[in-house]
């Protein structure tokens, strides 16, 4: 009788193997369940807060083409800047209100003249990225904010839900709704300059149904530079009626008259070497017989909503923004004069910061937009 030995194959010594770790994973378990329950369990604590509603935080926006109402729910990129804010801040024009954003700069925006900027690298186009209360406004001009609540800035792609625009993103101008107010606003500076504003509101009828919001303001603009000083003249206002308990019709009208010298930059020395020893407050290129820039703006928008049940809302609204521009400037431009060093084609200041003087008229240069668009809004 033939006997043979006894051995594991290969599979069954890794089965073995699996087996005596599985035991000993099971006894570690049972020890470490047994330590648990040993442990003395602490008290659940519950931490609870409420969020703080200060003047600075606006969740609402005003933008079209979104079916959600508050920064937190809509899924772009948005930020708003209340009044309060801008207030406090002495915001005097766009350019020191998108300071409050890092995706926002300047684009072209010297003193005295209308200003335009860019969003990611992108810039706005002067035709379709300005709105008020949603509707189109010409950029051409430096928006007053004393009649306005908040400035919505959109960033990116996500502009095109609310209309036509740039890549860049779009700025929305929300205006003031009427109120009981009376107020009266003096301000000054350290360069001279000053400004008076009242902001007046208030309702009327046997519901209160009608309300007003009155907006005025002049102001005497005296830069950091020489000889740029200017004069601003604002008025606006708001009406609404409350035609019944479903259904609004408001009405704005803004217009503004700003008149001051543009102040230009400087160019690279050759063409390659930055300018040292600039004096901040001199206006480079000034000519006495040089003329300011005019800009008078013209804005107005009417809009009526009717709210058709819990979830849907309708709308039709009409605006129409004009803004007559007299372009004039006297500015400094390249170098072509026998006493000019270059060594390139001479169009910057030669090298020892020489440059040729050039002056610039556009008298009655005219932007008009009409826009009239209807809305259902829901969800």
């Amino acid at each position: 009788m033939n006997t043979y030995p006894f051995s594991f194959s290969r599979l069954q010594k890794a089965l073995l193997a699996v087996g005596s770790f599985s035991c000993l994973g099971l006894s570690s378990a049972a020890t470490h369940a047994a330590d648990e329950n040993d442990t003395q369990q602490l008290a659940t604590i519950t931490v609870t807060a409420e969020t703080a509603q200060t003047a600075y935080y606006q969740p609402k926006v005003n933008l079209s083409g979104f079916t959600q109402q508050t920064i937190a729910e809509i899924p772009a990129s948005i930020s708003s800047v209340t009044a309060e804010r801008i207030a406090d801040q002495h915001a005097k024009t766009l350019a020191d209100v998108v300071k409050n954003d890092a995706a926002v700069g300047d684009g072209y925006a010297p003193i005295g003249y209308y200003q335009n900027f860019v969003m990611r690298g992108f810039s706005l186009n002067a035709g379709s990225s300005y709105l008020m209360n949603g509707n189109l406004l010409r950029g051409e001009q430096n928006v007053a904010l004393e009649n306005k609540a908040q400035v919505e800035i959109l960033k990116g792609i996500s502009t095109m839900q609310s209309g036509m625009s740039t890549p860049a993103g779009v700025v929305n101008y929300v205006t003031k709704r009427p109120q009981d107010i009376r107020a009266i606003t003096v301000e000054g500076d350290s360069h001279g300059g000053n400004r008076v504003a009242t902001d007046l509101g208030g309702f009327s009828g046997e519901k209160q149904q009608f309300g007003y919001r009155l907006n005025v303001a002049k102001e005497e603009i005296h830069p950091y530079v020489d000889h740029a000083d200017g004069q601003r003249l604002f008025g606006s206002l708001a009406l609404d009626w409350k035609v019944s308990d479903r259904s609004k019709l408001e009405f704005d009208i803004e217009s503004q008259r700003q008149r001051q010298r543009s102040v230009p930059g400087y160019q690279l020395l050759d063409g390659t070497t930055v300018p040292t020893g600039v004096d901040s407050d001199r206006l480079l290129g000034y000519q006495s017989w040089g003329k300011p820039v005019t800009n008078e703006s013209f804005n107005t928008g009417l809009k009526y909503s009717y709210q058709l049940n819990d979830n849907w809302a309708a709308n039709l609204a009409a605006s129409h923004s004009r803004v007559v521009v007299d372009d004039y400037s006297a500015f400094p431009w390249g170098c072509y004069s026998d006493i000019c060093q270059f060594t390139g084609l001479g169009n910057s200041f030669d090298q020892n910061g020489n440059y040729d003087i050039y002056e610039f008229r556009s008298p009655n240069d005219t932007y008009l937009t009409n826009q009239v668009k209807t809305g259902l809004n829901g969800r």
